[in-house]
């Protein structure tokens, strides 16, 4: 129950679906990857329904010219992006307590959705294609830092710097969403 699993400094290659972690509440431990590469069209899913460790991600890519890869991170702990995400990935989604981003994310055409809290811990960048890319802040926005989102379409669902105001945030999107009405 609290085990960790530490593989920060070894090279990881996922090359078919995968689960790393366990759908068990009592789960407390800890799960941190380094560079992360996943094979075409594989899906990875780090921590599972009541997996309560913190989850931190260096690097994660798919394989360029291929089928698009999926990363699921699923935690009631921290998620953590320390690293960037990058090539071909189609679909990220992002679920912890909070969601700490210090990474960029660049992935054509990809659908990104933050689903908790989300707290930039440095400047970063999300471009997943002004023509296709979706990014989605399901919940609030925070951080001293600077966002530039460029996807097809940007939706924020919650309150973007109501604890703490972004150092800037450029937005190019064909759509934009503020669908919180107390919008701050």
């Amino acid at each position: 129950t609290g085990g960790v699993i530490n593989l920060g400094t070894t090279a990881v290659t996922v090359s078919g679906n995968s689960i790393l972690g366990v759908d068990d509440a009592l789960a407390t431990g800890a799960i941190t990857l380094g560079t992360t590469t996943l094979a075409d069209n594989a899906s990875l899913n780090v921590g599972t329904g009541d997996f309560a460790g913190n989850v931190t991600l260096g690097a994660v890519s798919g394989t360029a010219g291929g089928a698009s890869s999926n990363l699921t991170v699923n935690t009631t702990g921290s998620a953590v992006l320390s690293g960037a995400l990058t090539t071909d990935l189609g679909t990220v989604n992002l679920t912890g307590a909070q969601i700490q981003v210090a990474g960029n994310i660049v992935s054509s055409g990809a659908n990104l959705t933050l689903n908790n809290p989300t707290l930039l811990t440095e400047n970063v960048q999300f471009d997943v294609g002004s023509s296709g890319g979706t990014i989605n802040f399901v919940s609030t926005l925070n951080g001293s830092k600077a966002l530039t989102l460029i996807a097809g379409t940007v939706t924020f669902g919650g309150i973007v710097g109501g604890t703490q105001a972004l150092a800037d945030l450029d937005v190019t999107a064909g759509t934009i969403n503020l669908v919180y009405r107390d919008w701050e």
